[in-house]
């Protein structure tokens, strides 16, 4: 396995390519928080996942932004390393 941002940018690809557009290499990304809803019964927090890639079918940069739950995400990406440890 390679080093952390290696690896983390890959399972990002292997994210787009599942539920998004086909990705060849995740150039970069950047993580942030937005709250919303600014009163004590409507407010949240959102984590922002912008992921800068080269997109397979035009090979064009394109940007996709992720909103939700960052532990979802993790999740989400971790079960791609458990379907390769299971093959």
């Amino acid at each position: 396995m390679g080093n952390f941002e290696e690896t983390f940018k890959g399972l990002l690809a292997r994210y787009l390519t599942k539920y998004h557009d086909d990705a060849i290499e995740v150039i970069d990304y950047e993580q942030d928080t937005e709250a919303g809803g600014y009163c004590e019964t409507c407010y949240y927090e959102d984590t922002v996942v912008r992921i800068k890639y080269i997109s397979a079918a035009s090979g064009d940069r394109r940007q996709f932004t992720y909103y939700g739950d960052m532990g979802e995400l993790i999740r989400c990406l971790t079960s791609f390393e458990e379907e390769d440890q299971a093959k």
